[in-house]
């Protein structure tokens, strides 16, 4: 008896490798392509992104507002003689936002006048966009906030008074789970949630097309490697690149198992009734692929239409996200009940299975 199930994994070990392509998806490509995703959001937030600076005014206070443009992490000034400079600059994608300080500036404000101040970004790029956005916003709103309080003690504010002239009421913003406002926390572990579905659903249809003989005990093996590598990928995202982790890895990896049931239930049903893998891949592919779109990190889910809804809902990986987001702390494992019904789908495709052989 134990003979004979050496023998057997040893076939199903034998069928799986024997397949250069499923070797490929099971091993070198998921890390090939975990490190592209990690090499383009490596340096977590961008740094220095050209902004065009065009100073009209040229006196100490429009260079005191340069000054604090460029002391800001996320901006690079790059001097322009000309507004009109600045703006083919742009057009041509060279710089990513506009700054112009308009002729007599400081005379305006020292006057009692309300100058305008033009700043222009680029909404094509919607984070860059907002990443310039809010750091010209700090450093502009700094730098005219102590121009104002120079002009108030020569109005004859006291010196302590002026905290309470000037902002009478403390606003206190505090980002929550992602405090630095990284986009390697933000955006990485969706991405390589749903690389990880879509590799998972292609081995899995390219076991099914090796073959009926023996594929219980393939499917099984397949979904026990992905289990160990979803671990590993665990591993490296928190404790290796350290990302926020605020429960357990093994709470994570626990999940791991529905997911992948789920994964499998959703692919072995088409593989099993359309019967051909390219048609099968094709479908697996089309139905997760827009899996990252649909996971609401990059745009709200109440304002989806309602089929975009009902689409994330049939993907497993939006049910396993919100427990990956919030870093293993949310120990409620009720919210994975969609996945446990999800994978209920491996019932009727283990008796058609069974039909079929």
């Amino acid at each position: 008896m134990t003979k004979s199930i050496v023998v057997l994994l040893h076939r199903s070990v034998r069928d799986l490798l024997s397949d250069p392509w499923q070797v490929s998806l099971m091993t070198w490509l998921p890390v090939l392509l975990s490190l592209m995703l990690w090499g383009v959001f490596a340096r977590s937030l961008p740094t220095q992104l050209p902004v065009a600076w065009t100073d009209l005014d040229n006196t100490s206070v429009s260079r005191a507002l340069g000054r604090k443009l460029q002391a800001s992490a996320a901006i690079g000034l790059v001097a322009y003689a000309t507004e009109a400079e600045a703006e083919r600059a742009m057009r041509r994608g060279e710089v990513y936002a506009q700054v112009v300080i308009p002729a007599r500036f400081a005379a305006d404000l020292s006057s009692g006048r309300r100058p305008q101040l033009p700043v222009y970004y680029n909404g094509q790029f919607l984070l860059m966009g907002k990443r310039l956005y809010s750091a010209a916003a700090s450093a502009l709103r700094g730098g005219l906030a102590e121009l104002g309080a120079l002009g108030a003690m020569a109005e004859g504010v006291p010196a302590k008074a002026l905290p309470v002239v000037m902002a009478p009421v403390t606003v206190s913003m505090t980002p929550m789970f992602n405090p630095d406002l990284g986009y390697l926390p933000f955006l990485l572990p969706g991405l390589l949630l749903a690389l990880y579905q879509l590799l998972v659903s292609a081995t899995l249809v390219n076991a099914v097309a090796r073959g009926k003989r023996g594929l219980p005990l393939r499917i099984l093996l397949l979904l026990l490697w992905w289990w160990l590598m979803g671990g590993i990928g665990l591993l490296v995202l928190y404790s290796g690149l350290g990302l926020p982790m605020a429960g357990s890895v093994m709470v994570l990896w626990l999940a791991t198992i529905p997911l992948l049931g789920a994964i499998a239930g959703i692919i072995l049903s088409v593989a099993m009734v359309v019967d051909d893998p390219v048609r099968a891949t094709s479908i697996g592919g089309a139905l997760f692929a827009p899996a990252f779109a649909y996971m609401g990190i990059s745009f709200p889910l109440e304002s989806m239409p309602a089929l975009a809804q009902l689409w994330r809902v049939l993907m497993p990986s939006t049910h396993y996200l919100p427990l990956m987001l919030q870093a293993g702390a949310n120990h409620n494992w009720s919210a994975t009940w969609p996945l446990l019904l999800i994978s209920l789908l491996l019932v009727p495709v283990a008796c058609l299975y069974r039909r079929m052989s």
